[in-house]
């Protein structure tokens, strides 16, 4: 759960009513948070599954100061996904420590109204390196992957309930397609597109004042979501330690300790090989000159001697 203290504001991410993991996040979004001496901000990754429907929780919780000061007192949550404003909720003074769901895009079409929820989408990277396509792309990929939840102060002035047309909210799967070059190495793994409508109970619009300026929001949340395989990319989950090895259910130690012997083998090996060659070579270096034996003298009648050079 993403909690910003001193607020006691806080909001996760559910997924089949399940949070999802969370994650601190080392390099944070400094893009577009108001001024940091006012606004207090919460960064986190969170791990998410391909084709899966989410929904935002969010309260109040404690006795949240500006909540407890009057019943006109309120806080406006406003939802951005990958760059683009999808929802608007507002947390009354009597909603304080009650947990509000935000499951998607509510609009009233033809006479009734309607919920298109959110899912996360893997991206699909093209290999374009069409230019005007991979400008096109870099304007969806700066915030692609990345959740925005900004939060002013509201003062309440009345609820009604919501009975115009609204427009009508799609998503195709195609706006997931990403030039690569886009992407410029960022390891974003995911999207977020709208399942089709069903049909939900009315809404009510809320009519108030937002108090905090658009540059000085009250606190943001961020979130940045990715898949496991990219949250170990990115560092932010370690990477899978190598198996143990194994040959026929033998460990690690003694598949190693049979490699050394095997290797002192062969080496043995090729040393006797070696010098089995080296004594079938005849050795040049030696003296041909020098006899390989005693020579035969023999000495004649006349005294004189002769050298037997003939073989036996």
């Amino acid at each position: 759960m993403a909690i910003i203290e001193d607020l006691g504001l806080t909001i996760s991410i559910h997924i089949d009513g399940t949070p999802v993991p969370e994650y601190d996040d080392p390099e944070p979004c400094v893009d577009d948070i108001g001024d940091p001496a006012y606004t207090h901000v919460c960064n986190k990754y969170i791990e998410v599954k391909d084709n899966a429907e989410y929904a935002f929780h969010f309260s109040a919780i404690g006795e949240q100061k500006w909540l407890s000061q009057t019943s006109s007192h309120g806080f406006t949550f406003t939802f951005y996904v990958d760059g683009k404003a999808m929802a608007s909720h507002v947390l009354k003074a009597v909603h304080q420590g009650v947990r509000l769901i935000n499951q998607g895009v509510i609009s009233f079409e033809n006479g009734q109204t309607v919920l298109r929820r959110y899912r996360f989408a893997a991206v699909n990277m093209v290999d374009d390196a069409d230019t005007k396509r991979v400008k096109s792309d870099s304007k969806l990929a700066k915030s692609l992957g990345l959740i925005r939840v900004v939060v002013h102060r509201f003062k309440v002035f009345a609820t009604h309930p919501e009975g115009y047309e609204t427009e009508k909210q799609t998503s195709k799967a195609s706006a997931l397609s990403v030039a690569e070059k886009a992407l410029k190495g960022r390891a974003v793994s995911h999207g977020t597109i709208l399942s089709p409508a069903v049909e939900t109970r009315r809404s009510h619009v809320v009519d108030g004042e937002r108090l905090d300026s658009s540059a000085r929001p009250y606190a943001i949340f961020q979130f940045k979501y990715r898949s496991k395989v990219a949250l170990r990319n990115e560092m932010i989950l370690p990477r899978s330690p190598s198996p143990a090895l194994s040959v026929d259910g033998l460990g690690r130690e003694e598949v190693e300790r049979l490699a050394r012997e095997r290797l002192a083998e062969i080496k043995r090996e090729k040393n006797i090989s070696v010098k089995r060659e080296l004594k079938d070579v005849l050795d040049l270096t030696e003296d041909a000159a020098a006899p390989q034996r005693p020579l035969k003298i023999r000495r004649r009648r006349d005294g004189k001697e002769i050298i037997d050079l003939t073989d036996d």
